[in-house]
């Protein structure tokens, strides 16, 4: 484990802990948008207690503290946290920071190995093709929003196309009453890309 030598466990806490399903259950949550996860290695453990949430189409991203090596003793790793997110309908955009780990403090220079990285998950905007276009407009909206926040702007354009062809007078109407943050941004931006190409 990297870091072992500089670092000891001198106590430990029981905690009772709940899952993000029975919370949402609990508290009568209806719309869950986002979920951001950095719990010192047990990110893959409250993904597993969220599966049902992460199945319900309004959740449109996942920012997760991800473990390319075990830091924690038991940890769930980022190609288990990959594993359900994939599964559930959401695609890897990358890290938004990472952490690396060099053995010896003495050779600085070049890349060190990856341990760790705030992993950035975006729903694969197809999901919302299927059904009622209803919420959908609004879902996407939504993802155009977030991947514009965090400058995923390739992916925002892929789904403002998506809808500019698939939807355009309901993507017009939506527009005119807009009061999402970040989505008048995005577009402008993507619109500016489109025109500099």
């Amino acid at each position: 484990v990297p870091w072992e030598h500089e670092a000891a466990l001198d106590h430990h806490i029981d905690v009772v802990t709940t899952t993000i399903d029975i919370l949402r259950a609990e508290m009568k949550l209806q719309e869950v948008h986002f979920l951001s996860l950095d719990a010192q290695g047990a990110e893959y453990d409250i993904l597993l207690g969220a599966e049902n949430t992460l199945r319900l189409d309004p959740i449109i991203g996942v920012v997760a503290e991800a473990g390319l090596a075990e830091l924690y003793t038991g940890q769930g790793l980022f190609n288990q946290q990959l594993d359900i997110l994939l599964r559930e309908g959401f695609i890897f955009q990358g890290f938004l920071s990472s952490q690396e780990w060099r053995p010896d403090p003495r050779v600085g220079q070049g890349p060190g190995t990856l341990v760790v990285g705030d992993a950035v998950f975006l729903r694969d905007f197809t999901r919302f093709l299927r059904g009622s276009q209803d919420s959908k407009v609004e879902d996407m909206a939504r993802l155009i929003a977030c991947a514009g926040a965090f400058g995923l702007y390739a992916y925002a354009s892929e789904v403002l196309a998506c809808l500019e062809e698939t939807w355009p007078k309901r993507w017009g109407a939506f527009l005119e009453f807009n009061t999402l943050p970040y989505l008048n941004e995005a577009i402008s931006l993507i619109h500016q890309m489109r025109k500099g190409a």
